[in-house]
């Protein structure tokens, strides 16, 4: 068995998509995230496919632990308590509706796709309660 860095085994099985400095992350905790030389760095890259959580807080991991016990993911084509009751939470944050969860593979159409939402909401609604909620995650 031939061993690479971790950065050769990336670079050859990883489509180049984006110009990648020369850096390999290996964990984080916080807003912070480390490298494979030991380099700490201040995390100011989330925004693509993830939500900005920072790294490894202990309440998400012990979140993510007891879900991935019970149910990992499904299709909203399925109901699950957990998103119905997000749902709840929203709808009591934003105003009478519903929300509509959604994946989109651009930031783009995400936003034309809630300010679509937001427009039909208001146009169906009285003036005093004009608020719609999407959710959106590019992935």
């Amino acid at each position: 068995m031939v061993r690479t860095s971790a950065a050769e085994m990336y670079d050859a099985h990883v489509l180049k998509n984006y110009a990648r400095p020369a850096l390999t992350l290996v964990r984080g905790s916080g807003t912070r995230v480390w490298d494979d030389q030991g380099n700490a760095y201040l995390d100011f890259s989330s925004g693509i496919a993830v939500s900005s959580l920072g790294h490894c807080h202990p309440h998400w991991v012990a979140a993510v632990r007891r879900q991935a016990g019970e149910l990992n993911h499904t299709s909203n084509l399925f109901r699950n308590t957990n998103q119905g009751e997000l749902a709840r939470r929203l709808v009591g944050l934003a105003g009478p509706g519903r929300v509509f969860f959604c994946n989109c593979s651009s930031s783009p159409a995400c936003t034309a796709s809630a300010s679509r939402a937001s427009r039909a909401s208001a146009s169906r609604s009285s003036a005093r309660s004009r608020r719609s909620t999407a959710g959106c995650s590019a992935a």
